[in-house]
């Protein structure tokens, strides 16, 4: 299994507005689960999806969260 990379300006800038590092934890944990649903390995990868794709794939991992 490769390591996930939660990385990139992106990432950082979302990250850097969190204050509590509790929930900056939990945010990185979750948003790693949603990368191996998205079959990604870097976070920057789904910027360069198509925004109706993305759309997609948050919806159907909701779905998925649900059953």
């Amino acid at each position: 299994m490769s390591i996930l990379q939660v990385q990139g300006d992106a990432f950082r800038n979302f990250l850097f507005y969190i204050r509590s590092e509790v929930t900056k934890q939990d945010y990185i944990s979750r948003f790693k689960i949603f990368m191996q649903y998205c079959r990604v390995e870097n976070a920057d990868e789904l910027l360069y999806e198509d925004h109706k794709r993305i759309q997609s794939l948050i919806t159907d991992y909701l779905v998925h969260l649900k059953i």
